[in-house]
């Protein structure tokens, strides 16, 4: 898919949360996600859902991303078809057309910062 896969680690730094993304200066993204007590569903959106934000995906993109990663999840790929590129080019939304967040949390849309 042309994506940079971020690390993930469970659980999150804070008892309070569930999910976290913690984005170092080069890039990179960590993102925790809290597993235990938590159904098997709701773990891999938050898996999900921490790629299509590391990759700063925009909205067409990031729909794209979502279809296709629970496509491999539920394993209902056509067996026949490549694994690699099957849903298409993904772009990153541009740094100019966004408006700057006020906040970190806004930023991220998850949590804190490391």
């Amino acid at each position: 898919m042309g994506l940079k896969v971020p690390s993930f680690q469970s659980p999150p730094r804070s008892d309070q949360l569930d999910r976290s993304l913690q984005r170092s200066r080069n890039g990179d993204c960590v993102v925790a996600v809290r597993v235990r007590g938590r159904p098997f569903a709701v773990v891999v959106a938050d898996v999900i859902e921490g790629i299509v934000v590391c990759n700063r995906l925009d909205a067409s993109a990031a729909g794209v991303v979502r279809d296709g990663l629970w496509r491999e999840v539920e394993g209902s790929h056509d067996a026949s078809a490549p694994a690699v590129g099957t849903v298409g080019p993904c772009t990153v939304a541009s740094e100019s057309r966004q408006r700057k967040p006020d906040t970190f949390e806004e930023l991220y849309g998850l949590d804190e910062a490391a």
